[in-house]
């Protein structure tokens, strides 16, 4: 458990980054490999009404006008970015702090990205991960995505999960954790409604998967300090 100079410590070190940095959010192509259900962006044929920039000339021009008016953290989306790493590459030429945001499928290679920062999509977790989101672009089902991910970015320090959870995806949780938490990957929760509805307010629900996600919360912080505790002896 940190201390509370530990925690000021941090607390200054991230607002002293914070600014410095100048944030936005770019979608950079709208193709994708995967056809994930619930995804606003091509549910809402955002793919058919925008117009994407494939000119790597004019794409150029246009990092450098943003990086001029001082953005330093450009976000990177799609579609799937990972589909693009020449145009990745601009963002890196002009931008020090390049964020990703991918469904990990295809893997942003090491070198030559060694600085960026990657944020990897998971839904549900266990089974629930694979009914949600392992459909390809023509509508044909698959299975082990998230292992091919994890395999992708095994022991990548650019990479971390962000996994969205639900209530119905509460048995999958704990097994999903240990699996990230053991490819050697950082992790995030986020929180949806259950998919395919608009019911998002189930108070009842809401409390029993935020103690699952206190719990094993603890019980991380609790192994990592027995494991500090026996490397200190």
């Amino acid at each position: 458990m940190d201390s509370q100079g530990d925690l000021r410590k941090r607390f200054k070190e991230v607002r002293k980054e914070a600014s410095s940095t100048r944030s936005s959010l770019y979608h950079l192509t709208n193709k994708c490999n995967l056809r994930c259900k619930g995804c606003w962006f091509f549910e809402k044929e955002f793919d058919k009404s925008s117009d994407e920039l494939n000119d790597l000339l004019t794409l150029e021009a246009r990092i450098q006008d943003e990086a001029e008016r001082g953005v330093n953290a450009p976000l990177l989306i799609g579609g799937e970015p990972a589909l693009f790493l020449d145009r990745i590459s601009l963002f890196r030429k002009y931008m020090p702090k390049v964020s990703i945001s991918t469904n990990g499928l295809k893997k942003v290679p090491y070198e030559g990205f060694e600085d960026v920062t990657i944020a990897i999509s998971v839904f549900g977790g266990g089974p629930l991960d694979d009914e949600l989101r392992a459909i390809g672009p023509t509508g044909k089902k698959f299975t082990g995505l998230l292992d091919k991910v994890m395999e992708n970015y095994k022991h990548d320090d650019r990479a971390g999960f962000v996994y969205a959870v639900t209530y119905d995806g509460m048995p999958y949780i704990e097994e999903t954790v240990k699996k990230i938490e053991g490819n050697g990957n950082r992790l995030l929760f986020n929180y949806y409604s259950d998919y395919g509805t608009d019911d998002c307010f189930k108070p009842e629900y809401e409390q029993r998967l935020l103690d699952l996600l206190l719990e094993l919360k603890e019980n991380t912080l609790k192994l990592l300090q027995a494991t500090h505790t026996i490397l200190k002896h």
